[in-house]
């Protein structure tokens, strides 16, 4: 018996597409009920979303005529369901997230038929995007303004509005600017900007910048470190050292893949060369621990000067982190405070 004849992969994409939709709806609808005794509002669930995909399944498998016509009896059905309760005071509304993804997987239904590979895949981004709910929402409420909205709405216009129109030909003297160059380069620099942005936001400064060097670094090295030095900058990051590392790696290892794809031979002979750029870009790390101020209890106090010198908090200028007092002031605290701790004298 021939499979594909009866549209039995098809039947199984609809099916495990709306289970998986139902589900994660009666779960959220059970979770929405206040208190342990309530009960769970009657919503399309574990059993209505299978139904409503094959519906759709059964409807592409009699034809193109029935696909409409099924649609727009789903839609009635939902609209109605949704009016009665919207009216009716004692029980609770359906919600539209809950109909519009009714409607969705009598489509995916139809899909699913055809196409269960797509549709399968595109029932997971609308699982997905139900079931984190709140995420979403806590995002969109407390970690983006007004500002951040227009600077997303202005990169959508440079990808999508000036980029295409931009010509991709040499112009200027000696054919020495190219604007669709320009223009992708502005664009890579708004994105890792951007994704930057979004990542310290919700992870924080260091693992937010540590995350977006991975990725920029296959796009832009120079480009990223400069973006993430600015952003390190205005959120006051002081360690932004390893991300500015991780950039350099991932640029190492883009250049390595490019390099073994060329030629596989040469790859061999430059790991001397990578191997050397990672040990440049870990000096700036190390030196930045080596030259850290140290911590006063570390500091020896057995010198004969120490009694002579007055060392302060550390100080931007290091040339003037170290005060010289004089003899009789020393005298006058060994006075006052008396010999019989000489391991408190100030240091």
């Amino acid at each position: 018996m021939d499979l594909a004849q009866f549209h039995v992969y098809g039947y199984v994409a609809a099916l495990l597409i709306g289970l998986g939709l139902g589900i994660e709806r009666e779960h959220a609808a059970r979770s929405a009920a206040d208190g342990a005794d309530a009960v769970a509002p009657e919503l399309p669930g574990a059993r209505t979303f299978p139904l409503i995909t094959l519906a759709g399944a059964v409807a592409a498998h009699l034809g193109d005529v029935v696909v409409p016509a099924a649609f727009v009896a789903v839609a009635a059905l939902i609209v109605c369901r949704y009016w009665v309760r919207a009216h009716a005071p004692d029980r609770p509304d359906m919600g539209t997230t809950t109909s519009f993804a009714a409607l969705v997987a009598f489509l995916l239904g139809v899909l699913a038929l055809r196409y269960p590979s797509l549709a399968v895949a595109l029932g997971v981004i609308v699982l997905v995007l139900l079931a984190v709910k709140s995420p979403i929402h806590e995002f969109a409420e407390h970690m983006i303004d007004e500002r951040d909205i227009i600077d997303f709405c202005v990169l959508l216009a440079i990808a999508f509005l000036v980029l295409p129109v931009l010509p991709d030909r040499d112009v200027g003297p000696y054919g020495a600017l190219n604007p669709a160059t320009i223009g992708r380069l502005v664009l890579a620099l708004s994105l890792i900007g951007w994704a930057g942005y979004v990542a310290t936001r919700i992870l924080g400064p260091r693992w937010g910048l540590l995350i977006v060097g991975i990725g920029g670094g296959f796009v832009s090295g120079a480009a990223t470190t400069a973006v993430m030095a600015r952003a390190a900058r205005q959120t006051h990051t002081k360690d932004a050292s390893p991300a500015a590392l991780v950039v350099n790696v991932s640029t190492i290892v883009l250049a390595i893949g490019i390099t073994r794809v060329v030629n596989s031979a040469v790859c061999a002979q430059l790991a001397v060369v990578f191997g050397s750029e990672v040990v440049v870009s870990s000096q700036h790390r190390l030196s930045a621990a080596w030259l850290m101020p140290i911590p006063r209890r570390h500091r020896l106090r057995s010198q004969p000067v120490a009694q002579y010198l007055s060392i302060p908090r550390p100080s931007p200028q290091p040339w003037r982190s170290v005060r010289i007092s004089s003899p009789s002031s020393s005298w006058r605290w060994w006075r006052e405070r008396g010999r019989s701790q000489p391991d408190s004298a100030p240091v």
